[in-house]
């Protein structure tokens, strides 16, 4: 495996999941819930989709040395749009985080428990586009120009006509 797709996917990782649980105490503690409700799953996603970007134009830099902004955009735009869709899902439908809420209800703190809750599940869905748009990153970044591909292989059939051989060679076809 390739140490930066590691990278990249472990840091994705820890700051989706703790997102969500760093908003609310840093930003919505003080704001009503219907605010949170709103502005939260936009937020995240809109933070996901700038560190994204950045890790993206990071793994694209580090496999080729090229980096293109517009495809790293590309590529993290669908990771947040799934970010901000599963968020919602997660909102609507508590049943999700409803075991972690049981287990940690003795420890106390059911918002903070809640929203880590939030995070794990967004982590687990982010996980597929992550990695699928890691992949196509690279491939459309270190792709080769038709004319680079052209020139090389001109240059190639040049020197092979350049070669003489003295010896004449058969193969015997069975």
């Amino acid at each position: 495996m390739n140490q930066t797709f590691i990278l990249v996917i472990l840091i994705a990782s820890v700051i989706v999941f703790l997102l969500p649980t760093l908003l609310n105490l840093l930003i919505f503690k003080h704001i009503p819930d219907i605010y949170e409700l709103i502005l939260a799953p936009i937020l995240t996603a809109s933070i996901m989709l700038f560190i994204l970007m950045m890790l993206n134009n990071l793994a694209s830099d580090a496999e080729c040395k090229k980096t293109n902004k517009l495809y790293a955009l590309k590529a993290s735009y669908k990771t947040a749009i799934v970010i901000f869709i599963f968020y919602y899902i997660i909102i609507l439908f508590p049943m999700f985080v409803q075991p972690i809420m049981e287990l940690t209800k003795p420890l106390g703190h059911p918002k903070i428990f809640n929203r880590l809750g939030v995070g794990y599940y967004i982590m687990l869905a982010s996980w597929a586009p992550l990695i699928i748009g890691y992949f196509n990153i690279i491939k459309d970044n270190c792709k080769l120009d038709k004319k680079v591909v052209d020139n090389y292989k001109k240059t190639v059939w040049d020197e092979l006509n350049l070669q003489t051989t003295d010896k004449l060679k058969t193969v015997k076809i069975t």
